[in-house]
């Protein structure tokens, strides 16, 4: 949904995460809660650290998946972040333990992990299964702007190839086994009403 949310989101958490942003792939997700939109319940980004008002909980258990006013990237900016460095965190503290070093001793780039005292390098990948045993941490700090590679920059939008070339699935590209079609019959009058339904076909 939206103009661009699948790339800028994306853009948010490889910015802190350290993501080599041309092998991000988007997958959509359900309509669960984690993915509710607060900032349009009240026009104002959800406060973490201090919990969500009533309001923000009541979009999270309907789950109130929508876009709409430019609010996806409001909305997403700093919890968005914080994932891709909590991410990051958990990826060096791994490393760091494989190298027997100090996690200062690491930095994430491009998807690698480069150790500073021998510049030896493992990727994400490589690091992916330890890293997830490792404790997440709540609130990593972030970068400053002025450190900012993807934030604020012109980057291709992920979703241009597969929309120019017809790969894209809409929800009007699906077909089911027995499915059925229908349209909208509008009366043929202003007011008119439906007063009663012919048709050979069985309703379940």
């Amino acid at each position: 949904m939206g103009q661009g949310v699948y790339t800028a989101l994306p853009q948010l958490i490889a910015e802190e995460l350290e993501a080599d942003f041309s092998k991000v792939q988007v997958v959509f997700p359900q309509a669960e809660s984690p993915f509710a939109n607060f900032f349009i319940a009240e026009m104002k980004p959800a406060d973490f650290k201090n919990g969500l008002t009533m309001m923000q909980k009541i979009f999270a258990i309907i789950p109130n998946i929508i876009t709409g006013g430019s609010t996806s990237v409001r909305d997403a900016y700093d919890y968005y972040r914080r994932m891709g460095a909590m991410a990051r965190e958990m990826l060096i503290s791994a490393a760091a333990k494989e190298w027997n070093v100090n996690k200062e001793d690491c930095y994430a780039e491009k998807g690698i992990v480069f150790n500073k005292k021998n510049n030896e390098q493992k990727t994400f990948g490589q690091l992916a299964s330890n890293a997830a045993k490792e404790k997440a941490p709540e609130f990593p700090a972030l970068k400053d702007k002025a450190n900012f590679k993807l934030i604020g920059k012109s980057i291709n939008r992920i979703d241009v190839p597969e929309k120019v070339t017809g790969k894209a699935i809409f929800g009007l590209d699906v077909r089911l086994p027995n499915m059925k079609y229908a349209v909208i019959r509008h009366p043929s009058y202003v007011g008119g009403k439906i007063t009663g339904i012919k048709t050979s076909i069985k309703f379940r």
